[in-house]
């Protein structure tokens, strides 16, 4: 819940949790801002959407819902107003204080390449040690509001913080590494992910396999190594694997087709299966803007 600070002419999230459980009840958590942000302006701007696209639709469910333009248009002004902490130099505020924390750094790493570092999370709440990727976190969600050089900052300050104690980190942190080519620690997150269950790095495994770590080394292996996104209204691919994958097959659909990926160091193999054998699928290949046709196999090289 959002409160007005007048001071600041801003809107504030008081009181919440973000991704690092470390710190609880804080204030303005730059990723549960950003989030809330996100939504508001979002819900507006699809409110206007259907208001132009199905405006009869849209006043029989608005009056059942007893929502009102103005209401709509208070989205759009809350959001555009919550405070978010980043610096004019690019670094964002974890949350507000954070910087203010005992500046803990992570200097010893154990046989598995992971941090060592004190258990005690009534010394850590203290610290500006993070239990998981947070800012980290809201860099992947929304990849495309962020410059390279801004991710690289926050990347390098919070990556030095972080002792991956969820099994939600290594993956988000190494997909982001993916993305400023730093593909050595991706892999190195990759294999902690992978052997979390496997080899029981968390000590837990008995009760049963972390099945969210599962979908996030999912996104690690398409959206990181093999670079798979999506800009706007098109598909992109811009593979980055580890040097020893030689490479790495995948199956996708997208927009009702699917697509069968091959990817290597040095090509992009893609076969599109579709009943609509006239299509022509706009992708984004290694930055090339291309066409992709069904029934063929389509090869573009790096």
């Amino acid at each position: 819940r959002v409160s007005y600070n007048k001071k600041l002419s801003l809107y504030e999230v008081k009181e919440v949790t973000g991704p690092d459980e470390y710190h609880k009840g804080v204030d303005n958590n730059s990723y549960t801002n950003y989030l809330a942000r996100w939504n508001l302006l979002y819900a507006a701007e699809l409110y206007n959407k259907f208001l132009e696209m199905y405006p009869t639709r849209l006043k029989k469910l608005s009056k059942k819902m007893d929502l009102s333009q103005n209401e709509v248009e208070k989205w759009r002004d809350i959001g555009n107003m919550i405070m978010f902490l980043i610096g004019k130099n690019g670094l964002i505020e974890e949350f507000q204080g954070y910087f203010g924390k005992r500046n803990d750094v992570i200097e010893q790493w154990d046989e598995k390449g992971m941090p060592i570092y004190s258990k005690d999370e009534e010394e850590l709440k203290h610290t500006q040690l993070v239990k998981q990727a947070d800012v980290i976190l809201l860099l992947h969600l929304f990849p495309n509001d962020f410059t390279a050089d801004i991710k690289k900052m926050n990347f390098d300050y919070y990556d030095a913080r972080t002792t991956h104690l969820s099994s939600l980190s290594p993956c988000i942190s190494a997909i982001l590494a993916t993305e400023l080519n730093d593909i050595d620690k991706a892999y190195k997150y990759f294999r902690y992910a992978v052997n979390g269950d496997l080899k029981d790095y968390f000590g837990n495994t008995e009760l049963g396999m972390h099945a969210a770590s599962l979908g996030g080394i999912w996104q690690l292996v398409i959206n990181g190594f093999a670079g798979v996104r999506v800009k706007g209204d098109i598909l992109s691919i811009n593979p980055r694997l580890p040097r020893n994958w030689q490479n790495l097959e995948f199956k996708l659909i997208w927009r009702g087709s699917n697509i069968s990926f091959r990817v290597s160091g040095d090509k992009v193999e893609i076969f599109l299966s579709s009943r609509n054998k006239k299509i022509k699928l706009p992708m984004s290949i290694y930055n090339k803007a291309c066409y992709i046709g069904a029934g063929k196999l389509t090869t573009v090289a790096r």
